[in-house]
């Protein structure tokens, strides 16, 4: 997912230009959901290799 796009990734039914995977788009806004609900922090990077995302979730105590 180009950097570009990241903006829209907690959108429902978002998905990158180029995913190929099937899927319906509802997973990210379902965790940032969750993670408001325990006050837990999202961050977003560039994946392994230069390649697709990664997405961190850290909760408060030091549990990810």
């Amino acid at each position: 997912m180009s950097v570009e796009e990241r903006h829209r990734v907690f959108d429902r039914f978002s998905r990158g230009r180029d995913q190929a995977e099937p899927g319906s788009g509802l997973g990210l806004a379902i965790v940032r959901r969750i993670a408001a609900r325990h006050a837990a922090d999202i961050r977003l990077s560039t994946g392994r290799h230069g390649r697709g995302l990664c997405v961190n979730v850290c909760f408060p105590g030091g549990r990810t």
